[in-house]
């Protein structure tokens, strides 16, 4: 996903969903391979737009350039609100470490 050039881009007020998630997690894979239909590309591209236009970045400090970065970006909120600063490596399970 290329950024566009600098817009207009208004950035609308947080959008609010409840995520629901298992307490405990046996298998955990490190890949997504997607492609997505003509809503889902609608939401990820008003939502990558709304990101680079308030300034977000991904824990590691980068900007948020394309539409990984935004699944990322998405999933690092998820896990700070069910863990906080809690280290990974005390959330997997010992078959994964």
């Amino acid at each position: 996903m290329k950024p566009n050039k600098p817009t207009k881009c208004k950035v609308k007020s947080p959008v609010s969903i409840a995520v629901p998630y298992a307490l405990k997690a046996e298998y955990i894979t490190r890949r997504i391979d997607m492609r997505l239909t003509q809503t889902e590309a609608i939401a990820m591209r008003r939502v990558f737009d709304g990101l680079r236009a308030d300034g977000a970045t991904l824990a590691n400090g980068n900007q948020i350039n394309n539409a990984p970065d935004v699944t990322r970006w998405w999933l690092q909120r998820v896990y700070e609100e069910m863990y906080g600063d809690l280290p990974a490596a005390e959330v997997l399970p010992a078959t994964f470490r």
